[in-house]
């Protein structure tokens, strides 16, 4: 009786999980089709690296049984850019402030959470790891050279969520949305002292730290 016992429960473990893994390709590929009718339009897929950064994985008792990305299409790098003040640098000394290779961040995050923090049942992820997703789910007030274009949002993982939520009731499902900590460079007011603003420490950071993934491309530099 345990034999057939561990039979039958192998069987619901492995069918379950097989569900599970059909489920999340089909629902990452839903996700990028969308991102993908606003991104032309937006250019927030330019390199490619926004959708090169989807990815979902499945895991069971912590250890991830399979997982996947939406494309890996990316030839080049992109970055966030932080603009120096023009009484410090010429128009073409735009700061190389922080790549996103945008597969290589859905690599990391699954090698690193996509097992979860649990010691039994599944774990189903979805993400996107660019980070400057963040901000078009988010939403914010779209300028160009200091003229108002309106509202952008386009939430797309959180509706998402909703969707997935009524699909994998009555499991828990959580939803995080992480902004990038941001701070421009600025002069103490009567002193000749600059502040290093959030993203030209990060790149200082980054320019020193030899285990950095992106290293290789550390001397590139780009201008808009």
């Amino acid at each position: 009786m345990a034999k057939v016992a561990d039979s039958i429960r192998k069987f619901i473990i492995d069918e379950q999980t097989r569900r599970l893994v059909e489920y999340a390709k089909a629902k990452v590929q839903e996700i990028g089709e969308r991102i993908q009718t606003y991104g032309s339009r937006n250019h927030m897929n330019r390199t490619g690296n926004l959708l090169d950064s989807l990815c979902w994985s499945v895991a069971f008792n912590g250890n991830v049984v399979e997982s996947g990305y939406y494309q890996n299409n990316a030839r080049e790098l992109s970055y966030l850019h932080e603009f120096y003040d023009s009484r410090y640098n010429s128009p073409e000394s735009y700061y190389e402030a922080y790549p996103v290779g945008g597969h290589t961040l859905a690599e990391n995050y699954i090698k690193q959470y996509g097992g979860g923090s649990f010691t039994s049942g599944w774990h189903v992820v979805f993400a996107i790891l660019a980070p400057y997703w963040a901000y078009w789910e988010e939403g914010f007030n779209f300028k160009r050279r200091g003229v108002s274009l309106g509202r952008r949002q386009f939430a797309v993982m959180t509706e998402s969520f909703s969707q997935i939520e009524k699909d994998l009731k009555p499991s828990k499902v959580q939803f995080k949305n992480k902004v990038p900590a941001y701070t421009k460079s600025y002069t103490i007011k009567g002193t000749s002292v600059r502040v290093k603003g959030s993203l030209e420490r990060r790149y200082d950071r980054y320019s020193s730290d030899k285990s950095n993934p992106y290293k290789p491309y550390s001397r590139r530099r780009y201008k808009y």
